[in-house]
Protein backbone atom coordinates (compact mmCIF):
# COMPACT_ATOMS: atom_id res chain seq x y z
CA UNK A 1 0.00 0.00 0.00
CA UNK A 2 1.61 3.29 -1.19
CA UNK A 3 -0.34 5.68 0.85
CA UNK A 4 0.63 4.30 4.33
CA UNK A 5 2.17 6.48 6.81
CA UNK A 6 5.69 5.31 7.51
CA UNK A 7 6.91 7.89 9.89
CA UNK A 8 4.26 10.15 11.61
CA UNK A 9 5.90 11.57 14.27
CA UNK A 10 2.43 12.98 16.23
CA UNK A 11 0.26 10.64 16.10
CA UNK A 12 1.11 8.79 19.31
CA UNK A 13 1.84 11.94 21.68
CA UNK A 14 -1.83 13.26 20.40
CA UNK A 15 -3.11 9.64 21.20
CA UNK A 16 -1.66 10.04 24.18
CA UNK A 17 -3.03 13.38 25.17
CA UNK A 18 -6.04 12.64 24.07
CA UNK A 19 -6.47 9.76 25.74
CA UNK A 20 -5.19 11.56 28.96
CA UNK A 21 -7.93 14.04 28.70
CA UNK A 22 -10.70 11.70 27.76
CA UNK A 23 -9.95 9.91 30.98
CA UNK A 24 -9.62 13.32 33.01
CA UNK A 25 -12.85 13.98 31.41
CA UNK A 26 -14.72 10.93 32.64
CA UNK A 27 -13.17 11.54 36.03
CA UNK A 28 -14.33 14.80 36.54
CA UNK A 29 -18.24 14.17 35.27
CA UNK A 30 -18.41 10.66 37.67
CA UNK A 31 -16.46 12.63 40.54
CA UNK A 32 -19.78 15.04 40.54
CA UNK A 33 -22.20 11.98 41.28
CA UNK A 34 -19.02 11.12 44.18
CA UNK A 35 -17.87 8.28 41.82
CA UNK A 36 -14.38 7.74 41.37
CA UNK A 37 -13.25 6.29 37.09
CA UNK A 38 -11.79 3.54 39.03
CA UNK A 39 -15.09 2.31 41.08
CA UNK A 40 -17.59 3.06 38.03
CA UNK A 41 -15.82 1.95 34.86
CA UNK A 42 -15.19 -1.92 36.20
CA UNK A 43 -19.90 -1.75 36.58
CA UNK A 44 -20.10 0.28 33.19
CA UNK A 45 -17.75 -2.75 31.51
CA UNK A 46 -19.82 -5.34 33.22
CA UNK A 47 -23.36 -3.77 32.47
CA UNK A 48 -21.87 -2.88 28.80
CA UNK A 49 -20.18 -6.22 27.72
CA UNK A 50 -22.30 -8.46 30.49
CA UNK A 51 -21.68 -10.16 33.81
CA UNK A 52 -19.69 -13.10 34.17
CA UNK A 53 -16.34 -12.11 33.20
CA UNK A 54 -13.08 -13.13 34.44
CA UNK A 55 -11.62 -10.78 36.72
CA UNK A 56 -8.29 -10.95 34.25
CA UNK A 57 -10.28 -10.11 31.14
CA UNK A 58 -12.33 -6.91 33.25
CA UNK A 59 -8.93 -5.69 34.39
CA UNK A 60 -7.59 -5.62 30.57
CA UNK A 61 -11.12 -3.97 29.41
CA UNK A 62 -10.67 -1.76 32.09
CA UNK A 63 -7.02 -0.69 31.40
CA UNK A 64 -5.65 -1.38 34.82
CA UNK A 65 -3.44 -4.41 36.41
CA UNK A 66 -5.31 -7.33 37.56
CA UNK A 67 -3.79 -6.63 41.24
CA UNK A 68 -5.67 -2.97 40.90
CA UNK A 69 -8.64 -4.54 40.20
CA UNK A 70 -8.74 -6.94 42.50
CA UNK A 71 -8.43 -4.27 44.90
CA UNK A 72 -11.24 -2.23 44.03
CA UNK A 73 -13.29 -5.38 43.04
CA UNK A 74 -13.34 -6.05 46.97
CA UNK A 75 -14.15 -2.77 47.86
CA UNK A 76 -17.12 -2.71 45.47
CA UNK A 77 -18.33 -6.27 46.44
CA UNK A 78 -17.96 -5.83 50.08
CA UNK A 79 -20.83 -2.32 49.52
CA UNK A 80 -22.90 -4.76 47.94
CA UNK A 81 -22.74 -3.60 44.11
CA UNK A 82 -21.22 -7.15 42.92
CA UNK A 83 -20.63 -10.31 43.20
CA UNK A 84 -17.53 -12.73 42.30
CA UNK A 85 -17.99 -16.25 41.88
CA UNK A 86 -15.50 -19.05 41.10
CA UNK A 87 -15.52 -19.95 37.27
CA UNK A 88 -16.35 -23.61 36.94
CA UNK A 89 -13.82 -24.54 34.08
CA UNK A 90 -10.80 -22.94 36.25
CA UNK A 91 -11.17 -23.05 39.95
CA UNK A 92 -7.97 -20.57 40.53
CA UNK A 93 -10.56 -17.91 38.03
CA UNK A 94 -13.50 -16.28 39.29
CA UNK A 95 -16.54 -14.23 37.52
CA UNK A 96 -17.67 -11.10 38.56
CA UNK A 97 -21.42 -10.27 38.73
CA UNK A 98 -23.34 -7.23 38.76
CA UNK A 99 -26.06 -6.85 41.94
CA UNK A 100 -29.25 -5.15 41.24
CA UNK A 101 -28.13 -1.77 43.41
CA UNK A 102 -24.34 -2.32 41.06
CA UNK A 103 -26.59 -2.54 37.83
CA UNK A 104 -28.32 0.58 38.62
CA UNK A 105 -25.47 2.57 39.92
CA UNK A 106 -23.50 1.31 36.79
CA UNK A 107 -26.42 2.57 34.55
CA UNK A 108 -26.33 5.74 36.01
CA UNK A 109 -22.53 6.32 35.60
CA UNK A 110 -22.84 4.87 31.71
CA UNK A 111 -25.41 7.36 31.11
CA UNK A 112 -23.31 10.52 32.50
CA UNK A 113 -20.33 8.52 29.91
CA UNK A 114 -23.08 9.21 27.15
CA UNK A 115 -24.05 12.53 27.80
CA UNK A 116 -19.83 13.02 27.90
CA UNK A 117 -19.49 11.41 24.85
CA UNK A 118 -22.22 13.46 22.93
CA UNK A 119 -21.17 16.60 24.02
CA UNK A 120 -17.17 15.70 22.86
CA UNK A 121 -18.08 13.88 19.65
CA UNK A 122 -21.21 15.97 18.94
CA UNK A 123 -19.80 17.56 16.10
CA UNK A 124 -17.78 14.68 14.32
CA UNK A 125 -19.50 12.67 11.60
CA UNK A 126 -20.35 9.41 11.71
CA UNK A 127 -17.74 8.59 9.12
CA UNK A 128 -14.78 10.38 10.77
CA UNK A 129 -15.70 8.51 13.82
CA UNK A 130 -16.45 4.94 12.31
CA UNK A 131 -12.82 5.59 10.41
CA UNK A 132 -10.94 6.43 14.07
CA UNK A 133 -12.42 3.43 15.34
CA UNK A 134 -11.05 1.40 12.55
CA UNK A 135 -7.55 2.77 13.21
CA UNK A 136 -7.76 2.64 16.89
CA UNK A 137 -9.25 -1.14 17.11
CA UNK A 138 -6.31 -2.12 14.23
CA UNK A 139 -4.11 -0.40 16.88
CA UNK A 140 -5.46 -2.65 19.44
CA UNK A 141 -5.55 -5.34 18.31
CA UNK A 142 -1.59 -4.93 17.31
CA UNK A 143 -0.80 -4.09 20.31
CA UNK A 144 -2.89 -7.18 22.20
CA UNK A 145 -0.99 -9.92 20.12
CA UNK A 146 2.27 -7.80 21.17
CA UNK A 147 1.53 -8.33 24.70
CA UNK A 148 0.87 -12.10 24.01
CA UNK A 149 4.00 -12.44 22.52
Amino acid sequence: MTDRIEDNTSFAPLLIAVAQSWRREIARELSREGWSDAMALPMVHLLRDGDGIRQTELARRVGVEGTALVRILDVLERDGYLRREGDPSDRRAKLVYLTQMGRTHAQNASDLLRALRMRLLGDVSREDLAATERVLARLSNALYLDEKE
